[in-house]
């Protein structure tokens, strides 16, 4: 958004405040971007593993489920300091040992959220930007009766050097497109589980 629309003002702006409510809202936003200042400043805040496994008896037969869960430890946070004093006086309130699954899922929810906000702020300046695309390629074919195999716009110096070069080509307007059909929803991890559970299929 800044190497589009510049660092301040306009749209840039306007997904600052509302990646600010995203933050003020979800207790997941504020720990996970402070565990992330925290990793690239500190160390890794994981206290403990813990790994659970229990038996599932299904129609299909038995299951032995694993679960694998990460804690942060607040009083050992506490006492390396580094961490945003805001978020730790939050989780002190939760208790010492927090299972970081949900706090995760809730974060992911939220980038979700800003995610889908930023296709709806740049929608018609992308419609834009693609029929540009589109228009000059079939510039190139009308005027020259042929597909483009490689096409550039360019800018040169009045010595005719090359200052510059933009290629001009669909795939990565379709591929866009693919991505976001693919990835129409982004805001439910909390309802989802990851898991490698397989059913055999009869023959």
């Amino acid at each position: 958004m800044n190497s589009i629309y510049g660092k301040s003002g306009g749209k840039t702006e306007v997904l600052k405040a509302r990646k600010a409510e995203e933050y003020d809202a979800h207790l997941g936003y504020r720990v996970l971007e402070a565990l992330r200042n925290y990793v690239q400043h500190r160390g890794l805040p994981i206290y403990r593993l813990e790994y659970n496994a229990s038996r599932q008896e299904t129609d299909a037969g038995t299951y032995v489920k694993h679960i694998v869960t990460p804690y942060l430890s607040v009083s050992r946070l506490k006492e390396e300091k580094g961490f945003k004093s805001e978020v730790l006086e939050e989780l002190v309130a939760i208790g010492d040992l927090i299972d970081l699954k949900p706090l995760i899922r809730e974060y992911m929810e939220s980038i979700g959220r800003v995610h889908l906000f930023i296709r709806e702020l740049v929608k018609n300046d992308v419609r834009k930007w693609d029929s540009i695309i589109v228009r000059i390629q079939k510039l190139y074919c009308d005027t020259f009766g042929e597909d483009a195999v490689g096409l550039a716009a360019v800018a040169r110096e009045a010595t005719e050097k090359l200052t510059e070069s933009v290629y001009i080509f669909e795939d990565v307007i379709k591929h866009r497109q693919w991505l976001e059909r693919k990835n129409q929803s982004l805001t439910h991890y909390s309802s989802g589980i990851v898991s490698s559970e397989s059913r055999l299929r009869s023959v």
